[in-house]
């Protein structure tokens, strides 16, 4: 499944509501932690990309692959955000929780990506 968001704040909660429709029906858990990772890739994008958004997901038997593209070339920085700092800790979370992640090139433009082994949450 894929959608085009406008880079505003409402487009996280709308990909929340993708995420969830594309994994119907799986199991809560793989469905809340690929919603966590979407939330952070996607606020990642409306906060500090260039509009707009399109997110892709992509479900298989064996794991679950979504794709956020802006129309920024800046590449994301995973940061350490200070213990009381409200933001920051995005790429962070999708680097501890994710089974693959990374960033291409998608002229004009990068898409962050991620995957999550369908067995890590069995």
């Amino acid at each position: 499944m894929t959608r085009s968001l406008q880079a505003e704040p409402a487009a996280v909660g709308e990909a929340r509501s993708v995420v969830r429709r594309s994994l119907e029906p799986s199991d809560e858990s793989l469905v809340a932690l690929v919603v966590l990772l979407a939330d952070e890739v996607v606020t990642n994008a409306v906060v500090h990309g260039q509009g707009p958004i399109d997110i892709a997901v992509d479900v298989d038997e064996v794991r679950v692959k979504v794709m956020v593209r802006d129309r920024s070339e800046t590449a994301p920085l995973s940061l350490r955000a200070a213990r009381y700092a409200e933001g920051g800790r995005g790429l962070s979370i999708v680097e501890a929780v994710a089974t693959r992640w990374g960033v291409l090139g998608a002229h004009p433009g990068k898409a962050v990506w991620f995957e999550i082994d369908r067995a890590s949450c069995a």
